[in-house]
């Protein structure tokens, strides 16, 4: 496994601990312009340097090449036997906030890992912390690194699925049956194709955590349903088939960014794919017009809204 940090850990790392002495801060400095990452602003500038308990530039070479497991890591703790959730780290160890005990309770008290004393969790173990995080009300935010409480989405909503803050799946959620099953509209596991319906298994659902979608996120699910010939009714909130796009050689009409009426042909061609699924797509210039009115109205509404909020 490669040790290299990335920028985002690198810069997490120093944010957390106060530095020894400037001349620590001058060889970090250095040492980090070489590998084109620059040292965070952080609360030790203001505080001052720590010279007793601060990082040095041995102890932070030390962390950097290190095969330390990163906050939000799932690990299987040698010495005390148990699966645990990484929640922090220091220079030669990292914290373990959360493990699992043998009776499926948890404990969230901190212990320091040594460099020796873990190993990667298996699927099996990530899968059951992941299981008992859910039955105390728990989930891992990757975001916030932190534990916040499990949520349930209302149905239906565009979700992420998580396993301890790492995305396993994309879909559109619909609820949760009798005996704790998952039920989804549809579901996009990995890379796997799109599955619809009676073709989803997911199990028991505190197997996941819900996260919410960007609009990538979204483009993607509309894009595989648009390719699987379905769509999205969000007024009838279900699936159902794609009738809405043309056959090759037919004309549909769309808006540009200057809000004027374009023609196209349909070539299925990547432009074509895009607008449909944007809803960027109509088969009468009299539906284009009227959607792009409505539009109008909308932006008209809202830069009134926004000066007179500045006002």
């Amino acid at each position: 496994m490669s040790t290299r940090k990335s920028k985002e850990q690198v810069q997490r790392f120093l944010s957390a601990f106060r530095l020894a002495s400037e001349k620590d801060e001058f060889a970090i400095t250095h040492f980090l312009s070489k590998r084109k990452t620059k040292l965070p602003d952080n609360k030790w500038k203001a505080s001052g340097y720590d010279p007793s308990e601060g990082i040095t530039f041995e102890k932070f070479v030390t962390w950097f090449d290190s095969d330390l497991p990163y906050i939000g890591d799932v690990v299987w703790c040698k010495l005390c036997q148990r699966v645990s959730l990484v929640t922090g780290e220091e220079w030669n160890c990292f914290i373990a906030g959360a493990s699992l005990l043998p009776n499926n309770d948890l404990d969230f008290g901190e212990y320091h890992i040594p460099t020796d004393g873990w190993e990667r969790a298996s699927k099996e173990k990530v899968l059951a912390l992941q299981k008992a995080l859910v039955i105390h009300g728990w989930d891992w935010d990757p975001e916030k690194l932190d534990l916040v409480k499990h949520i349930v989405p209302d149905a239906p909503k565009f979700v992420r699925l998580m396993v301890v803050g790492k995305q396993v799946g994309l879909g559109i959620f619909k609820g949760i049956l009798p005996g704790n099953k998952l039920e989804m509209f549809c579901v996009k596991m990995g890379n796997e194709k799109m599955r619809y319906g009676s073709s989803i298994d997911l199990g028991d659902a505190d197997s996941f955590s819900f996260a919410d979608t960007n609009e990538e996120h979204r483009a993607l699910i509309q894009g595989e349903l648009a390719d699987n010939g379905y769509i999205w009714n969000w007024k009838c909130h279900r699936l159902q088939l794609n009738e809405a796009r043309l056959d090759d050689g037919k004309s549909y009409f769309w808006v540009n960014s200057y809000q004027e009426i374009m023609r196209a042909i349909e070539k299925h061609s990547p432009s074509d794919r895009r607008r449909f699924i944007r809803s960027n797509y109509f088969r009468t210039q009299e539906a284009a017009i009227r959607a792009r009115n409505r539009m109008s109205n909308v932006l008209r509404e809202e830069m009134i809204n926004e000066s007179l909020a500045d006002s």
